[in-house]
């Protein structure tokens, strides 16, 4: 959650930022949202086992989704970065 903090306020240059023409700001933005997804599923993973329903393990697994798919969103957006022209 930190590195994706950091990356997107060294983008924005700012601590918060609307920039959808920037490639670079689409690749923080959603890398940032990836974490976002992974820290939610860790937080909804967490539970007492006397009050596990059976939504929970569930809802885990779509927040590991939604961070999983950030990454890979984040990373695609990231090829035409490395692109140099002739």
């Amino acid at each position: 959650m930190a590195s994706g903090s950091f990356a997107f306020m060294e983008t924005c240059h700012s601590p918060w930022a609307w920039q959808p023409r920037s490639l670079s700001w689409w690749v923080t933005t959603t890398n940032l949202l990836g974490c976002v997804g992974f820290l939610l599923s860790a937080v909804v993973s967490i539970v007492l086992p006397s009050s596990m329903g059976p939504a929970f393990p569930t809802v885990s697994l779509i927040f590991t989704l939604v961070g999983a798919m950030g990454f890979l969103i984040g990373s695609l957006l990231m090829l035409p970065e490395s692109v140099v022209p002739s």
